[in-house]
């Protein structure tokens, strides 16, 4: 987003936004990408995507350079437990133990399940005591009964509006993006 900024974040540290920006601004963002060979198009409401369109053309880059710096990627495993001893994360899941110094799990929140979550990595967080607030629910999908899978890959600017007893309480005009569902 070009519009990065802390006043634009809502969280409950917002501090962390400031130094998160401080070391990484959207243009160390953009111009690292670039070094990469990914070029990008600003849209008009600020959003920053890749030329292509692709975000694929950014996980390439990620998972490259975490390669070169010898990083071991392990996806779709199912995590059991984590455990830290003598310095090292004891990563477990079935018939496989794993050690490292450093681990990053990424997860979506117990609330979509349909994206087949548990909660298991904010569990995880609060078991080694990092404070863990309830996330907000930014992203959204609308479910129709319409086959819409022609459209995968497509972003459009729609207004969405909220309505309470016929009266309209919010209203925003944005991106809506049509995935392969």
């Amino acid at each position: 987003n070009m519009y990065a900024d802390p006043l634009n974040y809502v969280s409950n540290n917002p501090k962390a936004i400031i130094g998160f920006l401080k070391r990484f601004s959207q243009y160390d963002t953009i111009n690292f990408f670039e070094q990469h060979g990914v070029g990008w198009k600003v849209e008009d409401n600020g959003r920053v995507i890749t030329a292509s369109g692709h975000a694929r053309d950014i996980v390439k880059v990620l998972i490259n350079k975490a390669k070169s710096n010898n990083t071991i990627i392990y996806t779709q495993y199912a995590v059991e437990d984590v455990e830290y001893k003598n310095n090292v994360y004891v990563v477990k899941w079935k018939n496989f133990t794993f050690y490292t110094k450093n681990l990053i799990i990424a997860v979506w929140w117990k609330s979509y399940p349909q994206v087949w979550t548990d909660g298991f990595g904010f569990e995880l967080a609060k078991k080694f005591g990092l404070k863990v607030y309830k996330p907000y629910k930014w992203l959204v999908w609308v479910v129709t009964k319409e086959k819409l899978s022609d459209f995968a890959g497509t972003t459009i600017e729609a207004k969405v509006s909220l309505f309470y007893k016929n009266k309209e309480k919010f209203s925003q005009i944005g991106n809506v993006l049509f995935t392969h569902w």
